[in-house]
């Protein structure tokens, strides 16, 4: 579960987890969706993940933000930025990595739904 919390939030007090990665990937649901940042958490938990795209901060972007650690079930959210000044609160509950990335490749994406109704 990823949500947003302002900095005075008690569970940001709380064992973080190390090594998480943190990828955020705007406008998700687009074709013309690019990563624009990834990260590592520290041994506390705690990460910063600048965005690294031209207008972030001014612009409003659609992003999803995925946290994935072996032995928990990934944590996405997709949310506008800028977000206020909120923190991201993460919590990662054990179980399997299901996470598919989107694919990139539009030729390919349209190829694979295609094959059912290709004679070949």
């Amino acid at each position: 579960m990823i949500s947003f919390v302002k900095a005075s939030d008690p569970n940001l007090n709380e064992f973080g987890i190390a090594g998480a990665t943190l990828d955020l990937i705007l406008e998700p649901d687009k074709l013309s969706r690019k990563p624009a940042g990834a990260t590592v958490s520290d041994r506390m938990g705690n990460f910063q993940l600048p965005v690294s795209q031209l207008g972030a901060g001014v612009l409003v972007y659609e992003a999803r933000l995925v946290c994935r650690l072996k032995g928990h079930t990934p944590a996405v959210h997709t949310f506008r930025l800028p977000a206020s000044q909120k923190l991201a609160l993460i919590m990662l509950a054990p179980g399997r990595d299901v996470y598919m990335p989107p694919k990139s490749d539009i030729l390919d994406e349209t190829l694979q739904m295609s094959k059912p109704y290709l004679n070949e």
